[in-house]
């Protein structure tokens, strides 16, 4: 290939810029395996893409190949969550939890072994006298508490807005019930004792425990139960080594008495006597406790003591606060239910009713764990939401109050309201006397269409039942004698060509006849067919509002507007679906325009109770209802705004009862998406501060002026470039990322741009070399920047 050196008008970059590729080549945070994201914003391309004016068009095809294939990984509308062990969710096959539903709404009926069936397992319990009752565990919420709903509060996340669930201090929330099929029965003994509960054992929550002591004041029972991480048993003088949580614990027995109990020592710690049934907590925190003094059968004498380490007490006293480990449970509280029976005490239930006894948070970041041998946890894991539609109430001026909403062709602005004397709302429409909106009330109406004052209408279609609506926003183009009337669809461009007199036609589902038509007088005279209304707009998913219609000044339900009169404010309906997809059906959400002085959003109702985000100015609200409507409320700015988040189809809480060792992980995998790539493309000479802005660069020096400057303008504009390989390489400075993409020739630099455009998940580093033949990375790259050329370069390129 000839070698051509750089034009003169390299210099018109300036000193500066010469100086990159000496400067800008220190640590640099970018990286290729990030590629496109240090060059995307909110989905769109944040830079320019250089190619040299004097290139060969190969160049520009390389670009084009880059630009087709750039894409961004968009953020997941909705998260995949994974549960491990034993968890239930709460919903049923025709109810979710809905924003405004309490566990007790969806969960009306207890949680029992079939729902969680090793934490609520079904259990026999053996009386001393070894008769059997069997018994089932049951969990159930109490009604109404712990509403779904968005809360903010100053002991949760500094009040940061948080869709979740809060537990009241004081308010009962769930009970947890040992539910006996069979009531077991004991002998009322003497001082209250009852002999056959005491030395058994009772299987709840997950753990075995003994029964050490049972008594009973007038059918008011209390049990105290013993149980622990392990349970042995050794001779007087015996020593073993024992594991509970990765510590070991070398226990001794010093002394046993029948009578007294038992003394340990504990890796080096010696405990007091510990008579049967009491516990002691050692300096780490682990109890030991005597289970039983045991006597040689040969000798009669206390030679052994059966205990637990790591043991657990517990202390069920009807009527009280339940203890675990000689102290207070705050909030949870003991129910025994027992009666006499002959001479007998039966037994029919025992129940644990817990409220918190602080404000608990049931969050995707904070769970609410039930403080009882923590068997139960409760956890939230986001929201799930069928489509997120943006819809905008706003100001378009200071004049004007506009209705931003996707609809069936596209994104459309509805111009609803203007105020001409910054008193009150003159118009409906625009502000200018030729942006009016047509609205009449009720279906098949029939209008007279002034294409002189209406910009606009709007066209719906509602079907029988109310279970699809579509709508579109017409103007008119034309108005002729001969040719008939031509509309046109403001955001698609479609067109209705020359319709005449008694033509009746199709827009969408919707349809119009039109009566007749003016030239002159430049109006058309139309009527809606049976399910078409000119009065209301449905978004793509749903979300009816109705607009404003001349006549008496509004009240109530109504939606029309004296503009003669003069009224201050009006109030934009909008109704969500309900859950089964009937349309306007749902709950309505009533917002309030000013249009005094420069016009706004003044008030907001329907949306439940908002709570303003950090100290922005901007509130969030969400509906309380099976859609739950997101709405923003920016009050900021100097005109106020509202921004939906509308969702469509039913919206849903994920909410989970976990069991003993249970444990969700929620994944939210993004989708790739082409990048938008609008008014990007510029040639070398076209940009006159490179450092400004970030860059994709293609073409080598040889033919690109921008990749010069990059590479410090070497002598030779070859230099560092192989034939048959091509170049992607990162240059960053300051906040700012240049990617050059090159070649020796302009092959090399069209396999580079098919490399970044369809493997760019294969690069990473700063710097990598790609063999052209096989369109495959060869090396990572370590060419360092030539020096600045001491001199002015001159003449021309090649590839």
């Amino acid at each position: 290939m000839e070698i051509k050196r750089y034009a003169k008008r390299l210099f018109a970059l300036g000193t500066g810029a010469l100086m990159l590729g000496a400067t800008a080549m220190g640590a640099m945070a970018a990286d290729l395996k990030d590629y496109p994201a240090f060059l995307v914003k909110d989905g769109s391309f944040n830079g320019y893409m250089v190619v040299g004016e004097n290139a060969k068009p190969i160049d520009n095809l390389a670009m084009t190949d880059i630009a087709a294939g750039m894409k961004y990984k968009k953020a997941a509308e909705t998260a995949t969550t994974t549960v491990s062990g034993e968890a239930k969710k709460i919903e049923t096959s025709t109810d979710n939890f809905n924003i405004g539903d309490a566990f007790s709404d969806i969960q009306a009926v207890d949680l029992d072994f079939e729902d969680l069936p090793t934490t609520l397992a079904k259990g026999t319990y053996i009386n001393d006298e070894g008769l059997e009752y069997d018994f089932e565990q049951e969990l159930a919420f109490e009604s109404g508490v712990g509403e779904f709903a968005l809360f903010s509060d100053t002991d949760y996340n500094d009040k940061e807005p948080t869709l979740g669930m809060k537990l009241t201090k004081g308010t009962d929330f769930i009970t947890y019930t040992v539910d006996f099929t069979t009531q077991p029965l004991s002998d009322a003994g003497s001082s209250g004792a009852l002999p056959d509960f005491e030395d058994t054992s009772l299987s709840i929550l997950g753990t075995t425990y003994d029964v050490i002591d049972a008594t009973n004041s007038s059918t008011d029972i209390t049990l105290t139960l013993l149980g622990g991480a392990l349970k042995d048993t050794l001779l007087l003088g015996e020593s073993k080594t024992f594991t509970i949580g990765g510590k070991e614990y070398k226990v001794e027995v010093t002394f046993v008495d029948a009578d007294d109990g038992a003394k340990f020592i504990v890796n080096g710690e010696a405990t007091p006597t510990l008579a049967e049934g009491i516990t002691r907590k050692l300096k780490d925190g682990t109890l030991i406790a005597v289970k039983e003094v045991l006597t040689s059968s040969k000798e009669s004498v206390a030679d052994r003591a059966e205990f637990y380490l790591g043991a657990k007490k517990l202390v069920l006293e009807n009527g009280d606060e339940l203890e675990v480990d000689d102290e207070d449970v705050d909030g949870v509280t003991v129910a025994v239910t027992a009666s006499a029976s002959g001479s007998d005490i039966a037994m029919s239930d025992i129940v644990l009713t817990w409220a918190p006894d602080d404000d608990m948070f049931i969050t995707e970041t904070s769970s609410a764990v039930f403080p009882v041998a923590d068997r139960f946890s409760f956890a939230y894991k986001g929201f799930t939401t069928a489509a997120k539609e943006k819809i905008t109430i706003e100001n378009n001026g200071d004049d004007e109050m506009a209705l931003n909403i996707p609809i069936k062709s596209g994104n459309a602005e509805i111009k609803l309201l203007a105020s001409t004397n910054e008193v009150n709302f003159t118009l409906i429409g625009g502000a200018d006397s030729d942006e009016g909106l047509k609205t009449v009330a009720g279906a098949a109406a029939t209008t007279v269409w002034n294409a002189t004052s209406h910009e606009n209408m709007v066209v719906t279609y509602i079907s029988s039942g109310a279970t699809a609506g579509e709508s579109y926003l017409l103007e008119i183009t034309k108005i002729d004698t001969t040719d008939g009337v031509t509309f046109k669809d403001s955001v698609s461009s479609a067109k209705w060509e020359d319709k005449k007199a008694a033509d009746t036609f199709s827009v969408g589902s919707a349809t119009l006849t039109i009566n007749s038509f003016n030239e002159t007088t430049n109006v058309v005279n139309l009527t809606g067919g049976a399910a078409t209304y000119f009065d209301r707009v449905i978004s793509d998913e749903g979300m009816t509002f109705y607009l404003p219609i001349a006549g008496a000044a509004q009240s109530g339900g109504g939606y029309t507007i004296n503009t003669t009169a003069g009224a201050a404010t009006w109030i934009l309906y909008g109704k969500e679906e309900n859950n089964n997809a009937v349309l306007a059906n749902g709950n309505l959400i009533n917002i309030t325009m000013d249009g005094t002085g420069d016009v706004e959003v003044s008030a907001l109702a329907g949306a439940g109770t908002g709570y303003e985000i950090a100290d922005t100015e901007e509130y969030t609200y969400y509906v309380t209802s099976a859609l739950g409507t997101k709405v923003l409320f920016d009050q900021e700015p100097d005109q106020d705004t509202i921004e939906m988040e509308y969702h469509g189809e039913e919206s849903y809480g994920n909410f989970y009862v976990m069991g003993s060792g249970a444990s969700t992980s929620t994944v939210a995998e993004g989708t790739w998406t082409p990048v938008a790539i609008v008014d990007a493309t510029k040639l070398d000479s076209e940009v006159a501060d490179y450092k400004a802005q970030n860059l994709i660069v293609v073409g080598g020096p040889c033919v690109n002026t921008i990749a010069a400057s990059l590479l410090g303008n070497p002598a030779e504009c070859t230099t560092g470039f192989t034939a048959g390989v091509g170049l992607v390489k990162l240059f960053e400075n300051g906040d700012k990322v240049a990617m050059l993409v090159a070649g020796y020739t302009g092959d090399d630099t069209r396999a580079a741009g098919k490399f970044v455009a369809n493997k760019w998940k294969d690069l990473s580093g700063k710097e990598v070399n790609i063999e052209t033949a096989s369109g495959s990375i060869t090396t990572v790259a370590k060419v360092e920047a030539p020096a600045v050329a001491a001199e002015t370069p001159a003449a021309t390129t090649t590839g």
